[in-house]
């Protein structure tokens, strides 16, 4: 799914910013261009980001 028009940026792509230690729209933003046109996309992005983090954090077991 593409979540920045301005620069086709997919989903995905943010995704994998997300996993490469991208913790901010703007650190995305300055890897990939999602949200750094016209800014429509931002909330998307951030949703994407928040997204990942929490999969992330459920996918870590827990300590014992």
């Amino acid at each position: 799914m593409i979540v920045c028009h301005c620069h086709a940026v997919r989903a995905e792509e943010i995704r994998t910013e997300v996993r490469l230690g991208a913790e901010t729209v703007e650190v995305v933003g300055a890897r990939c261009g999602a949200g750094t046109r016209c800014g429509g996309c931002i909330p998307a992005v951030e949703a994407v980001i928040a997204d990942e983090q929490a999969r992330m954090r459920a996918a870590v077991p827990a300590p014992h």
